[in-house]
């Protein structure tokens, strides 16, 4: 049985048509209130107990914003003390090379 923070999960993995999860690299998205860094090491568990370490070697954060000026303008054309007009939808993803037990 596993211990409550024993290996906690902190996102899943993400393919896309553009971007694939290979033998060598996955993608994968955090959940909002984790903080992974790059080299970092994930583990992502596969069928039949099988396990891929990663080594954390790139973090991007994407919204839905179609360009910086789509941001500022939702800032209230720049303004740094206010919340935004407009907020955006984010997440944090991350790419990691691997290595399969």
């Amino acid at each position: 049985m596993k211990k409550e923070n024993e290996n906690p999960i902190i996102g899943r993995t993400s393919a896309t048509d553009r971007d694939p999860n290979t033998a060598d690299k996955f993608n994968f998205w955090i959940t909002s209130d984790v903080i992974v860094n790059p080299f970092d090491i994930v583990e992502s568990e596969h069928f039949k107990g099988s396990k891929t370490f990663g080594l954390v070697t790139n973090l991007e954060h994407r919204t839905d914003a179609a360009s910086h000026l789509a941001n500022f303008v939702s800032n209230n054309f720049g303004s740094v003390s206010e919340e935004p007009n407009t907020p955006r939808i984010g997440a944090t993803f991350s790419q990691s090379q691997c290595d399969d037990e």
